[in-house]
């Protein structure tokens, strides 16, 4: 059953104010929800105890636990409401952040979004951290995701060279999400991820200056951008010396987005983006 718990009516007894916190707002969540992934939609039950908030109103499961069912087989977003009426629901996207209410509100700004992210496809639940939420992201681990290198050298001759990295040789995927074909990574979890390239490269010829601008593009657009070959040969010798470089970028990421990473060249001589030796290997690293 769900109660509304902030009544102020004359003579109401204070000594529960504290319940009466928009504790939502405070980036805060109290109680917890459990999912039924055999039913289509899924079914999802919310435990006596937990305490919502929504268009200022502050709400508790009482009595028994609340089981509803998702609205669509394709919705991954629960959402709670108190207009018309005291329902939950579900949505296929997180809608739009309110700052006056300090969370995410579908259209209408009525509807709310409860910090869980119900993965119907995959029968996975997450709590979402973002910038407003600032939740733990439950499913973080201590080895790689996806760990890449490339097949071979890449050499890079006079002008300048716009392309993708072509990490086609895979050390280890774990939830298949790097394209060996496209070079990209897209991601099948909302949260947090840490993104790692090193590339290293060499110079080749006499006489000459040379660096490469690595970038890391989200979705399409840059978002670091990183020198890794800035490597001289002078003198009248060729010093084949290597240049390297590494970032890190560490990106919120919502499920469907991409990530991939591309080389720009400056210089007139030779380059070359050394896949591996004795010493370097270019490799990216996504955890």
């Amino acid at each position: 059953m769900i109660v509304q718990k902030n009544l102020y009516l004359p003579g109401q007894d204070l000594t529960n104010l504290a319940q009466n916190v928009d504790f939502n707002r405070f980036q805060d969540f109290k109680g917890n929800i459990t999912v039924n992934f055999g039913t289509v939609p899924a079914t999802v039950t919310v435990k006596v105890g937990t305490i919502l908030e929504v268009n200022g109103n502050l709400y508790a499961i009482e009595t028994a636990d609340y089981v509803f069912s998702m609205d669509n087989a394709t919705h991954n977003y629960l959402t709670f409401t108190d207009n018309p009426a005291v329902d939950f629901g579900s949505a296929a996207a997180i809608g739009t952040y309110t700052a006056a209410k300090q969370g995410y509100y579908q259209a209408g700004n009525l509807i709310r979004t409860l910090p869980f992210y119900i993965d119907q496809a995959n029968s996975e639940v997450s709590r979402l951290m973002d910038e407003q939420y600032n939740f733990n992201r439950p499913r973080m681990k201590s080895f790689d995701r996806v760990f890449v290198t490339l097949s071979g050298d890449i050499n890079l001759g006079g002008g300048a060279a716009n392309a993708t990295f072509p990490f086609n040789t895979e050390i280890y995927d774990e939830l298949g999400n790097w394209n060996i074909g496209t070079y990209k990574f897209t991601t099948s979890e909302t949260g947090w991820y840490l993104i790692n390239i090193k590339a290293y490269s060499y110079i080749g010829d006499i006489d000459s200056h040379n660096y490469i601008l690595g970038n890391i593009l989200v979705n399409g657009a840059i978002e670091s951008i990183f020198v890794f070959g800035n490597v001289d040969s002078i003198g009248g010798e060729v010093h084949q010396g290597y240049g390297s470089g590494n970032a890190l970028l560490l990106k919120y990421l919502r499920v469907g987005d991409t990530v991939h990473f591309t080389y720009n060249k400056a210089g007139a001589g030779t380059l070359t983006i050394t896949a591996t030796n004795a010493t370097q290997a270019t490799i990216l690293r996504i955890i």
